[in-house]
């Protein structure tokens, strides 16, 4: 059988088949959804892809700090994070896109590394 090199890990896995890490990231990802009501919810989905298009589907961190334009692995980004400001959990200007490694790096800061204004950096749809 074929072996394959997972992206995430860099580890072997046979072809046809998901690699350890990807399937251990897709548990997590299943019981954060079970934990929160809110990121598996027809109003977050349609929130989401709002922000993604007023964004033009691009990380805003990666185009304004590095002059980067990444466009996979997005997801929607709380500045000021749901738990310290859960009023602002639905608010469009509390919200950016950002690719994953960039939501890792904000992590719950409640604050962004770089300028960023909604009205000036994306298209208003």
């Amino acid at each position: 059988m074929r072996k394959k090199i997972c992206g995430s890990c860099g580890k072997f896995f046979n072809e046809g088949t998901r690699c350890e890490c990807r399937k251990a990231a897709n548990t997590e990802a299943r019981r954060n959804y079970e934990r929160d009501p809110m990121i598996g919810s027809y109003r977050w989905k349609k929130k989401r892809e709002f922000i993604r298009r007023r964004d033009n589907n691009m990380c805003q961190r990666c185009l304004i700090k590095y002059k980067l334009i990444t466009t996979t692995d997005l997801s929607v980004h709380h500045i000021k994070s749901r738990n310290h400001y859960p009023e602002l959990a639905w608010d469009d200007d509390n919200l950016i896109c950002v690719c994953g490694s960039c939501n890792s790096a904000l992590g719950t800061s409640d604050k962004l590394d770089f300028e960023w204004n909604t009205k000036q950096n994306s298209f208003n749809l």
